[in-house]
């Protein structure tokens, strides 16, 4: 695939085939995407790969968590509010993910499915947990995981392997820890829910949206 075809064409999935991604191709994946830039070349990426019955466990954890509404403690803190602008490309993002399956805004019960199929990977058959130190600086240090987790999705993508970043798989730590032995000096940053896309989904298919170059490009000439 052509470079920007891949980049462009690269898209959060939230509707996984059931089949699973072998393990050679995952490990191609990782080693592509570990030759993205970090500051002073420290690499600090470290990443779990759970699948099968491991993260089936988790995956029920997490259900138990959300069923009893278990109060949100990550290691790394998230943000629960955005200032206007910023917060209106969050509603955004959800109105379409809702209207592309049919859920109305007062379909409470829908919603909830729907809450609750994020904290569960949309069951994508892997997940890709990326750790940091704790050693480490964290605005640096995520700084550079972010630059490698996009590396991981573009060459998840060239692969025809769909990805959906999501922090909700790191909003439980104990849970991690537990179900997926996290050393305890291992900070849980993001997860990246992995698998095939089903492509007949909705879910999958809706027009995405970015604000104009002219919204965040100042030039100095």
């Amino acid at each position: 695939m052509d470079f920007l075809e891949v980049f462009k064409g690269r898209r959060s999935i939230r509707k996984f085939k059931p089949d699973p991604v072998p393990r050679s191709v995952l490990e191609e994946i990782l080693s592509e995407a570990r030759w993205c830039p970090s500051w002073a070349n420290t690499q600090p990426w470290e990443v779990m790969v759970a699948s099968g019955q491991p993260l089936e466990r988790f995956k029920a954890g997490q259900r138990e968590k959300v069923s009893v509404r278990a109060p949100h403690r990550p290691d790394i803190p998230t943000p629960d509010k955005f200032p206007p602008k910023w917060h209106e490309r969050v509603a955004d993002i959800g109105k379409c993910c809702l209207d592309a399956q049919g859920i109305g805004r007062e379909d409470r019960d829908a919603r909830n499915r729907y809450y609750e199929e994020m904290f569960t990977l949309f069951d994508a058959p892997v997940l890709m947990l990326l750790l940091l130190d704790d050693q480490l600086d964290i605005p640096y240090g995520m700084m550079d995981l972010g630059i490698f987790l996009h590396g991981v999705c573009l060459v998840a993508q060239s692969k025809g392997v769909g990805t959906l970043v999501l922090s909700t798989v790191v909003r439980y730590p104990d849970l991690l820890r537990s179900a997926l032995s996290v050393p305890a000096n291992k900070r849980t940053a993001m997860g990246i829910a992995m698998g095939y896309p089903d492509e007949s989904a909705p879910i999958n298919r809706f027009d995405r949206r970015r604000v104009p170059v002219s919204e965040f490009a100042t030039w100095v000439e």
